[in-house]
């Protein structure tokens, strides 16, 4: 039987107004992460990513930015409206 392994990830906690992390999310958001790894990219807010952790594989980005399971008003929150598709 092949072990399989979910890995969920949290960008970290956002302000109230969600225009910037908190000190705890600037924290939650350096755990771990490679120098490489900060590349900018822009995802809506409740969109999905999904990653596959393989053993003896690197990672591999299977889905990213996923919005089809939220209601059309819902997606693209966080874009201004002349870079919504």
């Amino acid at each position: 039987m092949t072990t399989r392994f979910l890995y969920l990830a949290r960008h970290g906690e956002a302000s109230p107004d969600e225009s910037t992390l908190t000190a705890d999310g600037r924290r939650q958001a350096l755990l771990n992460a490679p120098p490489w790894g900060w590349l900018g990219l822009n995802h809506c807010n409740a969109a999905l990513t999904v990653i596959r952790y393989a053993p003896e594989r690197p990672a591999s980005l299977l889905v990213y930015n996923d919005m089809t399971h939220l209601p059309r008003e819902l997606r693209w929150t966080g874009f201004p409206p002349e870079l919504r598709i």
